[in-house]
Parts: structure tokens; C-alpha cells; sequence
């Protein structure tokens, strides 16, 4: 039995917030071109002001379809409506109430994604002692 048990999504976002990169969390609405979080605190036009720009990270949609995996920059963000403006997500696709989402500014998902399989690589290779079993004659 593993002693953890995490999703991708999950260690990512752990990585995300060890170093200070990760703004997560469930959309409570959202469109084509919009993303809308009541639970999001930052003043306006926070993501975008970073240096580089902030990129939203559609991870899990409910339904499991598009938009789901779709990244885009935050070209806009309006605290008194909650509301983070994207290039049109794909496939026409809007943001709905229970997708997921990552905002990283200084990392990509894909970077921190790369970095926690390459721990996953790392500790496999240095928890497998190989061990050659020589009391066996034949």
C-alpha cells in the first residue's frame, strides 16, 4: 500500500505552493473569455500587472471537457466582480461553476509538472537497490 496517495493535480499544486507560485482554486462561473472566482482576493488588475504576466491553468472541468487543459494568459482581472479575462478558451468552450483551475506567474504547469515527475524519477531510481542473488547454484 502506498503511503501517498496524490493525483498529478495534487502534487503539483503542493509544489506550487512550496514555492510560492500557486493561486488555485474552483471557479464559480465563468464564459468563453472569462473565468470568475467569488473566493479570489487579489486588487484589480493583479495577474496581469505580474512580471511575467500570470497564465491560467484549467485542470479539471466538471464535465471533463473542453476547457479542460486549456492555458491561457490573464489579460484582465476585476476584483468587485471576481471575474479573470482569457483569450477564448478552445473548442468555443466556456469556464463553468466547479472546474479547477491553477494561476502560476512565475512557473508554467508544465514546468512544475516536469520538476515533480523528475522527483518521482529521481526517487524510484534511489529507492531500487538492485541486488544480485548469487546463493543459488544450479
Amino acid at each position: 500500500m502506498p503511503l501517498f496517495s496524490n493525483s498529478l493535480a495534487t502534487l503539483i499544486e503542493r509544489v506550487g505552493r512550496k514555492i510560492g507560485d500557486w493561486r488555485g482554486g474552483t471557479c464559480t462561473g465563468g464564459s468563453a473569455t472569462t473565468f470568475v472566482d467569488t473566493a479570489r482576493t487579489e486588487a484589480d488588475d493583479y495577474f496581469q500587472n505580474a512580471n511575467p504576466p500570470s497564465v491560467v491553468y484549467l485542470y479539471l472541468t466538471t464535465d471533463g471537457a473542453a476547457p479542460q487543459g486549456d492555458i491561457r494568459a490573464v489579460t484582465d482581472w476585476v476584483q468587485s466582480t471576481y471575474t479573470g479575462t482569457v483569450t477564448a478558451w478552445s473548442s468555443s468552450a466556456s469556464a463553468q461553476s466547479g472546474d479547477k483551475y491553477a494561476i502560476f506567474t512565475d512557473y508554467t504547469w508544465d514546468e512544475v509538472k516536469d520538476a515533480v515527475n523528475e522527483a518521482i524519477d529521481a526517487a524510484g531510481v534511489l529507492a531500487v537497490v538492485e541486488k544480485i542473488d548469487t546463493s543459488i547454484v544450479p
